[in-house]
């Protein structure tokens, strides 16, 4: 398959772009003398309680009610989206819009286990308020009687095919190969970045411009210590998906994973199907790299697939959520009946289609869970066979795109 430069005349393809769009975000959080706090939604493992108090496996998101409240593009909708609620809701719903001395109940619209959205539908007086350039002054009042402010501007949506991932602090190279790669092979007209507090966020605002949207992420990330407790990345990439994603395809791949197609039947079933799984295969981490690496100094791959963490692309109209591994699609009587590992969407086969995830693309910020990703110890737990092959599919893409 060709690789395609970005900027590149391509016929009938979009050139990458970036478009405007508001990335401003209400956030509304617990005041600390509020009395309430969000509870753990499982309960910590014992062997688990002394790494949290220690601060090792993340901070819980005790205090977001809502990572964001926002008009969709219709002018008739209002979405406020944040971790579940759990303990919360029975104190702060129902909850109600006040706009314009009108008051409009919200609804609940999503509740899974990692996500909360609420809508809310304007008046059709409302909706002419609401609409053109102006921003609608506006407030939430909750059922103890507690409220907030916010302002509710117009709606940027961005069109085109997506991709979206969380990061980081993450190197500025690791993260401008990766976007170059996906918008220079995959149609890709919008890259979007959650960056979650980053140390280097400024830098990385200001490395990718141009390149990615960046949006400021800045919420606890959880507990990662798989009893499902951390709802950061799961509400970012939904808040993409909700706020943002319109007529488009959206790829959900982490920094440290590329997605490889080897045949033109692969890049058609990805665009054109609803849901689409990819399998994927660890490529270990080499002391002798050069001290600058990235991905295009990796040359070699474990030859025997992970078959599992796999990741996905997912038309953005698709009823549902958007979970890290998978698209959880909404609780259709008949989807319940399907086994999971068809409701979940295909798997393309690996002649087709599979990603790369490097183990020496990383931060190492959580390695009290995955063990050092740098030492090999991690590849000795995860991998039955050591057997390397050779895989030049990125390396010869990013070769062949221009310096950055």
């Amino acid at each position: 398959m060709q690789s395609v430069k970005s900027g590149e005349n391509t016929g009938n393809r979009r050139p990458a772009h970036i478009d405007m769009i508001n990335t401003t975000l209400n956030a509304i959080k617990l005041d600390a003398d509020s009395g309430l706090r969000r509870d753990l939604r499982k309960p910590l493992p014992a062997e688990q309680v002394a790494n949290y108090e220690n601060g090792r496996i993340g901070e819980y998101d005790f205090h977001t009610v809502f990572y964001d409240v926002f008009l969709l593009e219709d002018f008739k909708t209002v979405v406020a989206m944040g971790p579940p609620l759990l303990n919360l809701e029975k104190a702060l719903l129902p909850a109600a819009l006040n706009i314009d001395g009108r008051e409009i109940k919200f609804k609940t619209k999503t509740r899974y286990k990692q996500l909360s959205v609420l809508t809310a539908k304007l008046p059709a007086q409302l909706v002419a308020f609401s609409s053109g350039d102006r921003v609608a002054e506006a407030k939430i009042a909750f059922a103890n009687g507690w409220s907030k402010n916010i302002r509710l501007r117009p709606a940027t949506p961005l069109h085109g095919n997506t991709i979206v991932t969380h990061q980081k602090d993450h190197k500025i190279q690791w993260i401008k190969d990766w976007a170059n790669y996906y918008r220079s092979r995959f149609y890709i007209q919008n890259v979007v970045i959650y960056d979650n507090n980053s140390a280097n966020q400024q830098e990385v605002i200001d490395g990718m411009a141009g390149i990615a949207t960046v949006i400021p992420w800045a919420f606890p990330f959880g507990i990662t210590d798989r009893s499902g407790n951390n709802y950061c990345q799961v509400g970012a990439i939904n808040h993409l998906k909700i706020r943002y994603a319109r007529n488009a395809t959206i790829f959900h791949f982490d920094i440290d994973e590329l997605l490889v197609l080897k045949t033109d039947k692969a890049k058609c079933a990805v665009l054109s199907n609803r849901q689409t799984r990819f399998n994927s295969f660890w490529v270990p981490h080499s002391p002798d790299l050069p001290a600058r690496y990235s991905f295009a100094d990796y040359t070699k791959r474990y030859a025997q697939p992970r078959n599992g963490a796999y990741k996905h692309a997912v038309r953005s109209d698709t009823r549902g959520v958007m979970s890290v591994h998978h698209y959880a699609r909404a609780p259709e009587f008949l989807w319940r009946l399907l086994p999971r590992n068809v409701s979940r969407g295909p798997v393309l086969p690996l002649t087709d289609a599979y990603f790369l995830h490097y183990r020496g693309i990383t931060t190492n910020w959580n390695k009290h869970y995955e063990g050092d990703r740098l030492s090999g110890d991690a590849d000795a737990k995860r991998t039955v066979s050591k057997e390397l092959v050779d895989d030049l599919s990125v390396v010869d893409a990013l070769n062949a795109l221009p310096e950055s």
